[in-house]
């Protein structure tokens, strides 16, 4: 088993994931003829309106993801509380969809004050086509692509239940340059019993998840109140 883990890391570190932008963008976010908050689920990755700040007299709020593979995505959009944040259990969807991402194209997502949804593609700027740095040269992080994470995923679920599974796991999060999104780093860490072992992998994936914000998300996987109050100490702990 050890000689194959490394060669199987090594198979994910080789392959560059091609991507476009996808903007999701909140508008409205201060007028106070709109009172609802909105979350957007895509594919496990929650994004609120009420965690994104409106810039300008625009009054308009915008995430900018840069790491979703080309291909077919799902997103759903709902209305919810004032309070709730992303651990929240969301009901009852306004808005559900794909989108299709495809090379020299961007999506926009836009969730207007009224609950209204458009999505938008236009075309990217093609001298920054291909880049991997953000606007300021810093390194934009790059999770597997779904191929490889597949294939983490499949090993994985093909151990047996144990200090296999936990092992090659730890594996792949002591390459520095491995990241995640929260939806394959969820799926990876359900596969892992007892929770104590869960829990201090769970610790682990801090510094590979693309997607700081949904780190909560993590507590889902715990039903030990003990196990559940440690991780939360440890998110607040580790917040950017």
């Amino acid at each position: 088993m050890k000689q194959l883990v490394p060669v199987v890391l090594a198979t994910c570190l080789c392959h560059a994931v091609q991507s476009q932008t996808t903007t999701i963008r909140f508008e409205g976010l201060n007028n106070p003829k709109y009172s609802k908050n909105y979350l957007v689920d895509l594919e496990g990755r929650k994004f609120l309106s009420s965690k994104t700040p409106a810039k300008g007299a625009a009054d308009v709020g915008t995430i900018n993801i840069n790491y979703l593979s080309l291909g077919t995505h799902e997103f759903t959009v709902y209305a919810i509380n004032e309070n709730s944040d992303v651990s929240s259990k969301a009901k009852n969807p306004i808005y559900s969809s794909k989108f299709q991402l495809r090379p020299g194209y961007d999506v926009v997502i836009a969730i207007r004050g009224n609950g209204d949804v458009a999505m938008i593609e236009k075309r990217t700027n093609q001298e920054a086509a291909g880049s991997a740095s953000g606007e300021h040269g810093e390194s934009i992080r790059q999770p597997m692509s779904m191929e490889r994470f597949s294939s983490l995923f499949r090993l994985m679920k093909e151990q047996e239940q144990g200090p296999g599974r936990s092992y090659m796991l730890s594996e792949a999060l002591d390459v520095s340059t491995n990241y995640f999104t929260i939806f394959q780093i969820t799926s990876l860490l359900s596969l892992i019993q007892p929770e104590s072992d869960r829990l201090s992998l769970s610790k682990k994936t801090f510094t590979h998840l693309v997607e700081g914000a949904n780190t909560s998300s993590l507590l889902e996987l715990f039903t030990i109140k003990e196990n559940i109050d440690d991780l939360r100490n440890h998110i607040e702990a580790n917040k950017e």
